[in-house]
């Protein structure tokens, strides 16, 4: 069982009206920051807020994945991380790691499928390739369920075709994700955003020492407005149902989440394997060092309203030492860059399906009579 977080309580903890976020955010007095940390690996890089320098080598140690947070100047994290290399423990449910932002104050366990670490049984009859799992309370009122969006940026481009752009199947996402998904694969900064409160696969709101356990935890959102419950059953709208409604922006607009009570957020990808860092799409398999050009995957909770971020994890792979040192002596072929937009975007699409039940895959190029988009593989993908 995991421990529940200790919480203090403001002085002020009623709930304000929902507003715009603060844009300049105080850090509680709380936050401890490790000057000597600072030091050791220098101030600048961590308040570097674009491109995240590749770890060392020694940083990854016996696996090949690595979680790291660039952020630990904002959250207070140090305890738990190797104050070196400023990794964070993945993989053990009993072990979550405390974290403050200026927005929140909780604890965050992050679990990966297919490693020598991976817990046994914890992903067995499920889809989900990572877990992650959020727990805590906001400290600032006026976080907008508009406003804060799960995803990731990147501070380069993609190694995308120039054709690809912002293709149909681009708009085919938007569609899925509803509205105020912020999505640009072509840009200098590439980033895709959706509001978490329609992106998490669970949401829980309970009273402060009435937390659930925050792996074994039910959708129920009745502690913050009771009218979120079923026409006909009265009980707690699913978390399909609320991801549908929360989709529209006329039900999220006005909403804040409050400071008062406790929030539990689950996170599912379905899609993208972190072991090796390749993206399966049907026949083919994109790697993903290549695409993101040897950027990390982010398991990013940003404000979008105020820029600031509730939670900002980096997942590094070992590939990306070798792809730095290739990149810096020859350019990348088109054969290992050359993917089909569609198929991208598609497996984003899955990404975010609320469905964790085990299924078949399906190919992808048009959207089917049944739902399933469709592709044509483009030049350069490698079959799986």
């Amino acid at each position: 069982m995991l421990e529940r977080a200790a919480f203090s309580q403001s002085a002020n903890s009623s709930q304000a009206a929902c507003g715009p976020a603060s844009k300049s955010f105080v850090p509680d007095a709380s936050i401890k920051v490790d000057q000597g940390l600072l030091k050791s690996v220098g101030a600048a890089a961590w308040r570097h807020a674009g491109q995240s320098p590749v770890p060392a080598a020694a940083a990854f140690n016996a696996t090949d994945v690595l979680i790291r947070s660039p952020d630990a100047h904002e959250q207070a994290v140090t305890p738990l991380l190797s104050p070196q290399h400023r990794t964070v423990p993945f993989n053990n449910p009993t072990q979550a790691l405390d974290f403050e932002t200026p927005l929140f104050k909780g604890k965050v366990v992050v679990m990966m499928k297919g490693m020598a670490s991976t817990p046994a049984g914890v992903f067995d009859g499920k889809r989900r390739l990572m877990w992650m799992a959020i727990q805590g309370r906001f400290k600032q009122p006026g976080v907008s369920f508009d406003g804060l969006c799960l995803g990731s940026e990147f501070s380069r481009p993609l190694k995308l075709p120039a054709g690809a752009l912002l293709s149909k199947a681009s708009m085919w996402l938007v569609s899925k994700m509803g509205s105020g998904v912020q999505l640009d694969t072509s840009g200098p900064t590439p980033h895709i955003l959706a509001p978490l409160i329609a992106a998490a696969q669970v949401v829980n709101v309970s009273k402060p020492g009435q937390e659930p356990n925050m792996l074994d935890v039910e959708e129920d959102m009745t502690a913050f407005d009771a009218g979120l419950v079923g026409s006909w059953s009265g009980k707690a709208l699913s978390g399909a149902k609320r991801r549908a409604l929360f989709g529209g922006k006329a039900a999220r607009q006005g909403r804040c989440f409050d400071t008062e009570h406790v929030w539990t957020f689950q996170v599912y990808d379905h899609v993208c394997d972190y072991g090796s860092f390749l993206l399966p799409i049907p026949f083919f398999k994109v790697d993903l060092v290549q695409v993101l050009d040897g950027q990390p995957m982010q398991l990013l909770l940003k404000d979008t309203a105020s820029g600031s971020n509730m939670l900002k994890l980096e997942v590094w792979h070992r590939r990306m030492l070798e792809h730095k040192a290739n990149s810096s002596s020859s350019s990348s072929s088109s054969i290992s860059t050359c993917y089909d937009m569609q198929g991208l975007v598609a497996a984003a699409a899955a990404a975010l399906a609320s469905d964790d039940s085990p299924r078949c895959s399906t190919g992808g190029g048009r959207l089917s009579r049944a739902g399933s988009l469709r592709l044509a593989p483009a030049a350069g993908m490698v079959k799986a």
